[in-house]
């Protein structure tokens, strides 16, 4: 009753479900409604978009078999979407192929849009996965409903279960990149989010989907999952287990005392992949009991049935995760998970790693949080693929050792606080490590990485470099030899043109996002094509414009800008937006804060004036910052 308007009459209360019973239930007066199916000619548009990623014409030997198989989606949007990415996956588009589909659809919906007959339409999507996407797929029942699963968490989960087999010449985590954008594709898992590189920073599980793959995970003993400490399950040995507890509650300690414990009769000793969220800890079997153990995923809290320490015991480890309360001390005899490959501590209180840390040689992975100190020795780690985040001014011996980790590929570090002696350590260092391609920074000082000789280069094999919020005063001259840099996220001080003729040049350039003020025109043309760039973002913060001339980013497609309102006032908006000839989407977001409401009005109407006037007519997205702040 909280949520209501003054715990009194007024509100309204929806409920929907996709069972006629409950809604039967929860009606008060008896009154349904009940959501109409997409009609044939938006169930036909749906299918053709997802096929063709246009709303392109069926061809004539097709027309009679699409419209058949439409019939049998009924109109329900998530059987279109799994029908057509199983058709989309087909190479041959062929009618024979297509009436291969249909006539494995069964019964299908036209008649009956029960629960059992979607189900029907989802497995046969699940069968018609590559042999290698389906554990990859199954693994995904181990998260509760509407979890957001991070990709990277999932595909160093898929890694550590074996799930992807690393071929010869591809990195495990790439191949498990594809893996991630394949089930996307087949519309067995929702993106949510999207990053530099145009790839979904996470996923979503449909629920109906989930409940297809609970019910397989159980049906092939795949996985089991639990919500409570009774676990009801007839498999012999459990292989992975999922224990979704109850939200952890910060202000109680200990809060459920008395709840009872899982039962020790239940057999845990061939479980290999453990996930246990929220209050699980507090309830589930001792870790002691799970000898074979291979991937952990805990949150921790306090609990009088299990002690922490018991993961040092779990020597076969290959991946864990901790997330809560965590104390150095606890972490005293790491070094005995000697099969560890990924250590993820982000998200716990932990202020530094113990020394025993030094000694996991087959370490790939070491995920911490900002501030946390590093021992010496991390040289040792010559496994090392991934570190982040590195804080230098707490771990300055640690910098020192980075010339060891000639494996790293991924490096995230913090603190330099202007201090040009750790600035220039650290790109010294940054000379031999060859295989380094993502390199990202953190905090919010200014500083300045062309302290180096002139003949100096960056990592030949660089691909992502995220400056975050630090402000660099000038654009490293470095960054000309950079030529594999796909991604770039930096903040100058001071933007020069001399800087967008160096930025321009970077052949594979994709995704940019510049931050910074500038004392002159800046202008991107034809001597600075920047011809591979898809996505530009630019933020700045003075009266000076960017234009875009003639035959510059030949192939961006989305643009956002962000500037303040009152540093336009009698300025123009001729952007140039019209010589950018694959612009398909345009962001714009008006910095309100000590501008006058018609000064942010006039500049929103130049804006659309411009977008409008484009002859792709692109979609336009403008929105305020700092609406409140304004006089």
């Amino acid at each position: 009753m909280s949520a209501l308007i003054d715990k009194n009459h007024g509100s309204r209360v929806i409920v929907t479900t996709r069972n006629v019973d409950v809604a039967n239930l929860t009606s008060i007066d008896g009154a349904l409604y009940e959501l109409d199916p997409l009609s044939d000619e938006d169930s036909k548009r749906l299918l053709c978009t997802r096929i063709f990623n246009e709303e392109q014409v069926i061809h004539s030997d097709l027309e009679e078999v699409t419209t058949k198989i439409l019939r049998k989606c009924g109109g329900v949007p998530l059987a279109i979407i799994t029908v057509s990415s199983m058709l989309a996956c087909i190479q041959n588009k062929t009618k024979y192929e297509w009436y291969g589909v249909y006539n494995s659809m069964g019964s299908g919906l036209e008649k009956d849009k029960s629960l059992k007959n979607m189900r029907k339409i989802l497995y046969l999507s699940y069968s018609d996965l590559p042999s290698y996407l389906k554990p990859c797929l199954l693994y995904l029942s181990m998260f509760p409903e509407d979890y957001l699963i991070r990709r990277k968490d999932l595909i160093r989960l898929w890694v550590a279960e074996g799930f992807v087999d690393e071929k010869k010449g591809s990195n495990s985590y790439d191949l498990g990149g594809i893996y991630f954008s394949e089930l996307i594709n087949r519309s067995m898992i929702q993106p949510i989010g999207m990053d530099k590189n145009g790839s979904a920073r996470a996923c979503q599980v449909h629920d109906m989907v989930l409940d297809l793959i609970i019910y397989l995970a159980a049906q092939e003993n795949f996985a089991m999952l639990s919500e409570g400490p009774d676990l009801k399950t007839s498999a012999c040995k459990i292989r992975r287990l999922s224990l979704q507890g109850s939200k952890l509650d910060t202000d109680k300690e200990d809060r459920k005392e008395g709840q009872t414990a899982m039962p020790a009769t239940v057999d845990m000793s061939h479980v290999r992949s453990l996930i246990a969220l929220g209050d699980a800890f507090q309830w589930m079997q001792p870790l002691s009991r799970f000898s074979v153990l291979r991937v952990l995923v805990l949150e921790l809290s306090p609990s009088k049935n299990n002690d922490p320490k018991d993961i040092f015991r779990l020597h076969h480890l290959r991946y864990l995760t901790l997330r809560g309360e965590l104390a150095t001390e606890l972490l005293e005899h790491i070094g005995n998970l000697q099969s560890l490959r990924t250590l993820d501590l982000w998200g716990t209180s932990l202020e530094e790693l113990p020394p025993s840390i030094v000694q996991l040689k087959q370490l790939e992975r070491l995920i911490t949080g900002k501030g946390v100190k590093f021992p010496d020795g991390i040289g040792n780690l010559v496994s090392l693929q991934q570190l982040a985040v590195l804080n230098v001014k707490e771990s300055q011996n640690t910098l020192a050792e980075l010339v060891k980790l000639t494996e790293l590929r991924v490096l995230a570090v913090t603190g330099f606080d202007e201090n040009e002696g750790l600035i220039k350590t650290f790109l010294q260092t940054l000379i031999n490590l060859n295989n380094i391609v993502t390199l990202n920074f953190d905090g919010i000082e200014l500083c300045s990485l062309d302290c180096m000789p002139e003949q100096w280069r960056g990592p030949a094999h660089l691909q992502s470099f995220n400056g975050g919020r630090l402000i660099f005063s000038e654009l490293p001259r470095w960054f000309s030899s950079l030529c594999e840099l796909s991604c770039l996220s930096i903040r100058v001080h001071v933007l020069r043109q001399v800087d967008i003729q160096l930025l321009g040049a970077l052949p594979v350039l994709r995704f940019l996002n510049l931050l910074g003020t500038t004392e002159e025109g800046l202008v991107i043309g034809s001597d600075q094509p920047f011809r591979s760039l898809a996505e530009f973002e630019f933020a700045h913060y003075s009266r000076c414009w960017l234009v875009f001339g003639q035959g510059g980013m030949p192939r961006l497609q989305r643009l956002k800008l962000y500037f303040q309102a009152r540093k336009r006032v009698g300025g123009g908006f001729d952007l140039g937006t019209e010589n950018l000839t694959s612009l398909k989407h345009v962001t714009v977001v008006v910095d309100c804060d000590g501008a006058r409401t018609r000064e942010v009005e006039d500049a929103e109407t130049k804006i659309r004036d411009a977008v409008d006037g484009h002859p792709n007519h692109p979609t336009l997205v403008l929105s305020r910052r700092y609406e409140s702040s304004m006089e």
